[in-house]
């Protein structure tokens, strides 16, 4: 309207029915006041239960034919300082889990090995091709 000065701020402000902001304050609105789409009811959680289940054991097949198709391939693997039992682990340039038996030179080098079998505990065995060790 004439005589009026109008700013992006005040219309916002008019609509939200809410003053200006000041340099300490914040704008917050719900949902029925910023003209955002409502979602519906939420998924009772035993449904979202159920599907992150079905989720998880779609993963794990995925994850263990991706590691069935790579065995008795040649990567490269950085081992890790992590070492339970005599067993060390790491993980090759795709991402696959590899356990090796513990040698304390290996840690934190990268060696080039060749994938074996699926462990029963979903962990890739493999064994040394060649020994570098990082300096």
């Amino acid at each position: 309207p004439a005589g009026r000065r109008w700013s992006a701020t005040s219309a916002i402000s008019s609509r939200c029915g809410r003053k200006e902001p000041g340099p300490t304050s914040a704008w917050a609105s719900s949902s029925s006041e910023s003209g955002a789409p409502k979602l519906g009811e939420a998924i009772p959680m035993e449904i979202r239960r159920e599907r992150s289940k079905q989720l998880h054991m779609l993963s794990d097949r995925k994850k263990r034919q991706f590691y069935l198709e790579n065995i008795d391939s040649e990567r490269t693997v950085l081992f890790e300082q992590e070492e339970d039992e005599g067993i060390m682990y790491g993980f090759t340039e795709n991402y696959i889990k590899v356990k090796h038996a513990y040698e304390p030179d290996l840690v934190n080098t990268f060696q080039s090995i060749k994938l074996l079998e699926v462990d029963r505990d979903g962990i890739m065995k493999c064994e040394l091709v060649s020994l570098t060790i990082n300096v």
